[in-house]
């Protein structure tokens, strides 16, 4: 699993917000009124058109899909060194960081915390945090110590 950086808003413009910007080429576009694609979305939005106008992209390119540590330090390195564009998003669009893990689904519980340099730069950028957990059908699924809590 990546971190994915999602931007959005009713009168957002995504074209002018990366132009120029070396996001633009790993950015995903999509404009408001154009059809969803997602039978999910239209259910859950109960329309079938975008409401916004954004984008999304990987804000991590960690090599193992389930460590949420290198996850994390590859996010404080994209705010870092994207933090001067990022913060023209204030007031104009909603910024999210989701990021997602895997966990068997046998679990009872399990838990994380995110250091504190993430939550000041995220927060500072106005840009809200979220953690999503797939769940893994056992505990065999989750080999060769793929799984790492900081």
């Amino acid at each position: 699993m990546i971190c994915h950086l999602t931007v959005s808003g009713r009168d957002f413009d995504p074209d002018r917000f990366l132009e120029g910007s070396p996001l633009r080429r790993r950015a995903r576009i999509w404009r408001r009124g154009e059809p969803l694609q997602s039978k999910f979305l239209q259910k859950k939005w109960k329309r079938k058109t975008r409401p916004d106008s954004g984008f999304r992209l990987a804000a991590s390119r960690t090599g193992s899909d389930r460590q949420i540590a290198a996850q994390v330090r590859q996010v404080i390195r994209f705010l870092r060194t994207h933090r001067r564009q990022l913060s023209r998003l204030r007031g104009s669009a909603k910024g999210s960081l989701d990021f997602g893990i895997l966990w068997p689904r046998e679990a009872v519980i399990a838990g994380w915390s995110f250091p504190p340099e993430l939550l000041s730069l995220a927060g500072g950028l106005g840009i809200e945090i979220g953690l999503t957990v797939y769940g893994a059908t056992r505990w065999e699924e989750l080999t060769d110590n793929r799984v790492h809590i900081p």
